[in-house]
């Protein structure tokens, strides 16, 4: 099933405020409230960077499918 040129736009958007939203709870929250975990924290940034990544793959594959 391919998605329509909205659709992936759409897709990659929702990715990238997830990506947000693990960066800035997971990532940022803990390290702002006094005594982070590390591991934690390495978690939330992890976590950020793969739907960032993620949404940037998505991005490319709207590219190519205007092409």
């Amino acid at each position: 099933m391919r998605l329509s040129e909205t659709q992936l736009k759409l897709l990659a958007e929702t990715l990238s405020n997830i990506g947000i939203v693990f960066f800035a709870s997971v990532f940022i929250g803990p390290l702002l409230g006094g005594s982070p975990r590390w591991i934690l924290s390495f978690l939330g940034l992890a976590l950020s960077a793969f739907c960032w990544m993620l949404s940037l793959s998505v991005i490319k594959e709207k590219n190519n499918y205007e092409q």
